[in-house]
């Protein structure tokens, strides 16, 4: 058996080893969401999906996509302005779908999968071992907790949120892995947007640049290469950490200022959330 693949690798791999096995776990994740979570498509609109969706006057026209993210709408209290990424998927849903719920639960059913796929990939890379990682990443894709997230379509921002935050540290991660610096610049662009992205679904992507800082400090420095690879990668030293966090912050501080123009606070949905 050949030795793990050197720090930096996104999921640690035998060099023998092939990435069949990982996609037939994402296979099995997804099999399992449809299995266990299916019978959300035949739910109607719930809890506040009547204020975001049925009775929100801006939803039934695309031509509002780019007014999202100005102030107007915000200012004015439309239902869930302080969150346009999620108004911005509802506003397709109604374009496909009319108010047909199912196809809205299909969107859910999907960013859930996009967001479990990343939970494997990331215990792929911090346990080293697939058994493990599709364990944990299947008991996320079905536990009980995820479901009212999943069955209702207003709450679809933590299924966005999640998938974003965990698709920017990948990019981080592969930023600082790629040996062009044009790659690696195309890379971070990707994070940073994934991370404006992630804030402007919900407010808890302000916890980003944390998470940069902690998967940069803690993981064990000085062991075996494949165990110090279970953070991100050390990419080019201090200064590269130091910088994405501050690429992080950067990120979330855009929506952070957009809020606190766009209503008033930080962390309000609408100025007529009750």
């Amino acid at each position: 058996m050949s030795e793990p693949t050197s720090p930096g690798s996104l999921v640690v791999v035998d060099e023998e080893s092939t990435r069949a096995p990982e996609a037939l776990a994402v296979a099995i994740i997804v099999v399992l969401i449809g299995a266990f979570l299916g019978q959300v498509l035949r739910f109607p609109f719930i809890y506040d999906d009547h204020w975001t969706i049925v009775h929100n006057p801006i939803v039934g026209s695309l031509w509002n996509l780019p007014r999202l993210f100005g102030f107007r709408f915000a200012s004015e209290g439309v239902p869930d302005a302080g969150r346009p990424l999620m108004l911005a998927t509802i506003l397709l849903d109604v374009k496909l779908w009319g108010f047909i719920p199912l196809g809205f639960h299909l969107q859910n059913l999907f960013w859930h999968a996009a967001a479990s796929v990343f939970v494997l990939l990331g215990l792929r890379h911090v346990t080293m071992s697939l058994p493990m990682a599709l364990f944990g990443a299947a008991l996320f894709a079905v536990h009980p907790l995820n479901v009212e997230a999943i069955a209702v379509v207003n709450y679809r921002e933590d299924l966005l949120v999640a998938t974003f935050v965990m698709a920017a540290l990948f990019a981080i991660g592969a930023s600082r892995r790629a040996i062009a610096k044009r790659n690696a610049r195309a890379l971070k662009a990707v994070a940073f947007s994934s991370l404006v992205a992630a804030a402007f679904a919900k407010e808890s992507a302000y916890i980003a640049p944390l998470l940069v800082l902690v998967l940069d400090w803690l993981p064990p420095r000085g062991l075996h290469p494949a165990i110090a690879a279970r953070g991100l990668p050390p990419g080019r030293g201090a200064s590269e950490r130091w910088s994405d966090a501050g690429l992080a912050t950067a990120a979330v501080g855009i929506v952070f200022v957009w809020r606190a123009f766009a209503i008033g606070h930080v962390a309000t949905v609408s100025n007529t959330a009750e």
